[in-house]
């Protein structure tokens, strides 16, 4: 988040950064992306859902992944909320499907959610 281009970007892409940050640094990521950004640019962003750790496809064990206590594991309103002051959504897909158990029953849940925003002029 410290780095300064004197060029602004058409795209962005994050794919494994965002969920990195700490709730505070994600505030300051959207502001920084929205200023990388030129008129009408695009943001691509995976990122962890909040089932995220349960997934062996990016984690062997939950134990694993607390040994990561700087990864931010988002429900989707909350990364919108994030973004819908300074973007518009024009595309948005849980992505990475695992299965889970609640109350005995397995259901299928999103390990990650992608998205594609577009910048908002004058935000």
């Amino acid at each position: 988040l410290t780095y300064q281009f004197s060029i602004k970007f058409g795209y962005i892409i994050d794919i494994g950064c965002f969920h990195m940050l700490s709730e505070d640094k994600q505030k300051e990521y959207v502001q920084k992306i929205y200023n990388l950004l030129n008129k009408d640019g695009k943001l691509l962003l995976r990122c962890f859902s909040e089932y995220g750790m349960r997934s062996n496809r990016f984690f062997d064990s939950r134990k694993e992944c607390k040994n990561f206590p700087f990864i931010s594991f988002n429900n989707k309103e909350k990364i919108l909320s994030l973004f819908k002051d300074k973007f518009k959504i024009i595309h948005n897909s849980d992505i990475f499907f695992i299965p889970i158990e609640e109350n005995g029953k397995y259901k299928l849940v999103p390990s990650m959610y992608e998205f594609i925003f577009e910048k908002l002029p004058n935000a």
